[in-house]
């Protein structure tokens, strides 16, 4: 699979942070990827999701509550 350019991976964060900061009460994992597929191009692979996620927890924009599929990001 070919590398994704940093603007893409800026795009994809960005997109991530705005769908989650968009639910005060906080999304699942799976939630957030439908309404990634409704809003980006294309669909986000749940593994590069993951990805993602950690990213903005690692650095503080967004917080994970629970564990497993029950975790809520807000």
């Amino acid at each position: 699979m070919p590398r994704v350019s940093d603007a893409e991976v800026q795009q994809e964060l960005d997109l991530v942070r705005q769908i989650v900061n968009s639910h005060r009460d906080g999304i699942n994992r799976s939630a957030i990827a439908e309404v990634f597929r409704q809003r980006g191009k294309e669909g986000i692979q749940d593994r590069t999701l993951q990805r993602r996620l950690s990213l903005l927890g690692r650095g503080g924009e967004i917080e994970a509550h629970g564990r497993g599929s029950a975790t809520l990001y807000k």
